[in-house]
């Protein structure tokens, strides 16, 4: 029977940029937001929505607590409050495009909507088109959606802009796997693992790559 591997579901997010305080009214809103970021890098998302709640409070144009904010309701699987944090933030700050369509998309494809999501990360893509995180999210909705040849785009388009982003090259191994073409997968496979020498989904791809290349080699002689 053929082992079939599936796609890594694990989306980029974008930031908001943390800000450097300043000696006016909203420098608590600022220090609270920066904090907020801090937290959220550390792994207290509780307490980073804390401060980042504080923020808003404060300074309900804080547009970047917005869109940090909702990378936390994503990471915790409110994805509809994530939506309408990052909607939020984009009526704030049109300027904060980029990260806010990149991470709307990524909540859009969480809740089954790959097309929304595809729309989003499109507009990403026109803003910046060598955001090579948008072009692995793409392509992981893409897949979702059976498009195994824009996905296998995607994420060489991805991996050519940023040849260390692990996830790209390791989707690209299993649609490489799951398509019969084992010595692309090994390559894709050998190349996470020298950058995540720990990465075992890799290891167990690059293992059975070269078993099935063995026994192709078997049958041909």
């Amino acid at each position: 029977m053929k082992t079939k591997y599936t796609i890594l579901i694990t989306f980029t997010f974008t930031f908001a940029a943390l800000i450097a305080p300043f000696a006016n009214a909203q420098t608590s809103a600022r220090e609270y937001q920066n904090r907020g970021v801090e937290k959220t890098r550390n792994g207290d998302l509780r307490g980073a929505i804390g401060d980042l709640d504080r923020a808003i409070q404060i300074d309900p144009k804080h547009a970047d607590a917005y869109v940090n904010r909702g990378i936390i309701k994503s990471i915790l699987e409110d994805y509809k409050g994530a939506i309408s944090d990052y909607e939020h933030a984009l009526r704030i700050d049109p300027n904060l495009a980029e990260p806010v369509y990149n991470n709307r998309g990524n909540a859009r494809r969480k809740l089954g909507d790959n097309q929304g999501a595809i729309v989003d990360l499109n507009r990403v893509l026109n803003i910046n088109p060598k955001h090579a995180s948008a072009y692995l999210n793409r392509g992981i909705a893409r897949h979702s959606m059976g498009d195994n040849e824009g996905a296998y785009a995607d994420f060489s388009r991805a991996i050519q802009i940023n040849p260390k982003l692990v996830d790209a090259t390791y989707n690209r191994a299993i649609l490489r796997y799951n398509s019969g073409d084992y010595e692309g997968a090994l390559i894709d496979a050998s190349r996470v693992i020298e950058i995540a020498p720990n990465h075992s989904n890799a290891q167990n791809v690059r293992k059975f790559a070269r078993e099935k290349m063995k026994r192709q080699t078997l049958l041909d002689q």
